[in-house]
């Protein structure tokens, strides 16, 4: 694999773990996020996490679903109270 190649396919995985954190509600889904947190999530939580969420998905996707929305709703009473 060229180095280039290398490079491209670590930006696509790093792009999907954010993309993971936002819809899982790791990083604030609106407002700002703290990055540190998101990095740290990046390389702790997200490998973790996925793995479990994604057999939530496709076993039980109803119950993951309303974690989901639990998040969003804590983080939205959350950010009126700021």
């Amino acid at each position: 694999m060229t180095v280039a190649a290398t490079v491209l396919t670590g930006f696509i995985l790093w792009n999907v773990g954010f993309l993971f954190q936002w819809g899982s509600h790791l990083v604030p889904a609106r407002g700002p996020i703290s990055w540190s947190e998101m990095i740290h999530n990046q390389f702790f939580v997200v490998p973790r996490q996925i793995s479990a969420d994604l057999k939530l998905y496709l076993i039980r996707r109803k119950d993951l679903m309303q974690q989901i929305e639990q998040r969003d709703i804590e983080q939205e009473k959350r950010l009126q109270e700021e």
